[in-house]
């Protein structure tokens, strides 16, 4: 005798379903598929925030190092050095102890320091904008004058990809961006830090050579 549960069972459930209507209606693995859609978009952006986040903390951390290193400048201890004699050495000596060593490394900060006529004088033509040219402009003055002081660092831009067009043209990116003799490519955006001040009438009479 059949069971009364298999007598009364429709027999449209009896019937197989279809392949195409059966696989069209499956929804299995859809949140897995919609998140490899979205994975690289939403990864990579993620990841541009915080690189934008780490690019404006170095900037500032740089402009820092430079407003509290060129004290030294202001208020004649680096006068009174007889060994300050370079850029990179007053560099390696002010600027780059107050940085920190995990983001930057001090033989790749470039210092320009020079004594200006005016706090408005046209800056632009005393100091190179090219990287690769900074660094060898070196006068600290003596009391009285003042003194421009610029600082250039290449930091790498990692995220350079996110910015390409639809053909892969980097033309684009590469615009805004610094030559890296390192890499032989354009992976670096310079950060600056300036500072221009008047010397306080300090009492040492050294003046290093300008």
């Amino acid at each position: 005798m059949i069971p009364q549960t298999f007598r009364l069972l429709p027999i449209r459930f009896l019937k197989k379903k279809p392949i195409a209507k059966s696989f069209s209606r499956n929804e299995d693995g859809a949140t897995a598929v919609e998140f490899a859609i979205i994975a690289f978009p939403f990864l990579g952006l993620i990841a541009a925030i915080f690189e934008t986040g780490l690019m404006f903390f170095a900037s500032q951390s740089l402009q820092t190092a430079v407003t509290e290193g060129t004290r030294a400048i202001m208020i004649g201890d680096a006068q009174a050095d007889g060994r300050l004699r370079s850029s990179n050495v007053f560099a390696s000596k002010y600027i780059c102890p107050l940085l920190p060593s995990a983001m930057f490394t001090c033989s790749s900060l470039k210092v320009d320091v020079n004594v200006v006529g005016n706090f408005f004088q046209n800056y632009g033509a005393i100091f190179s904008t090219n990287i690769q040219s900074a660094g060898t402009q070196f006068c600290i003055g003596k009391k009285g004058d003042i003194i421009l002081v610029r600082a250039l660092y290449p930091m790498p831009v990692f995220m350079k990809i996110l910015t390409l067009d639809v053909s892969g043209n980097t033309s684009s990116v590469t615009a805004g961006l610094s030559w890296n003799p390192n890499t032989g490519a354009f992976d670096t955006r310079v950060l600056m830090g300036t500072a221009v001040f008047r010397n306080e009438p300090f009492m040492t009479a050294v003046q290093t050579a300008c």
